[in-house]
């Protein structure tokens, strides 16, 4: 069996140079996941598991939540291994059908877990929203593979300030 030499690292890098305003643009992404994780994970999750379980069991049904977030933990490297696996016949990655199954399983879960009567079913709908929310990662990946090479400094800067909006604070 032959073996192919990789392509050089320049092959896919993008000719030129991007519009700083589309540096901005792309990782806005990432602001509404922040605003997502925190109103969910702040104030909507302790409000739910209360309605569900009750005030005097809330704390103790709460940490479960909070211990079951670790199960996304374990999923990075397997969404990492699909994505190494999703290789097209032209010997390119293919990492959009990853990312789009996995944004619809985001939302499925959003959905129970908003609709959620049990707690198992809350527990279970978290636990898969743990999981897929691993994968938003992905589209940062493409996104700077998409950015010139003299330009990701400016691109990564513009991402990690997008990226974490601050926290609510209560009063």
């Amino acid at each position: 069996a032959r073996v192919e030499e990789p392509p050089a690292a320049d092959a896919a890098m993008p000719e030129g140079r991007l519009p700083v305003w589309w540096l901005f643009f792309l990782p806005l992404y990432w602001f509404p996941q922040g605003i997502n994780f925190a109103l969910i994970q702040t104030y909507l999750l302790p409000f739910q598991v209360e309605d569900i379980v009750g005030q005097s069991r809330k704390q103790f049904f709460l940490s479960l939540m909070v211990t079951s977030q670790n199960v996304g933990s374990f999923f990075g490297p397997v969404w990492g291994a699909l994505s190494d696996a999703a290789v097209g016949k032209d010997g390119r990655r293919r990492r959009r059908p990853i990312i789009v199954v996995g944004q619809l399983l985001f939302v499925l879960a959003c959905v129970v877990m908003a609709t959620a009567e049990s707690f198992v079913q809350l527990l279970l709908s978290y636990m898969l929203f743990t999981m897929t929310a691993t994968l938003s990662g992905a589209p940062y990946t493409v996104t700077n593979t998409a950015v010139p090479l003299e330009q990701r400094g400016l691109f990564n800067a513009l991402w990690v300030r997008t990226a974490r909006p601050p926290l609510p604070t209560t009063t």
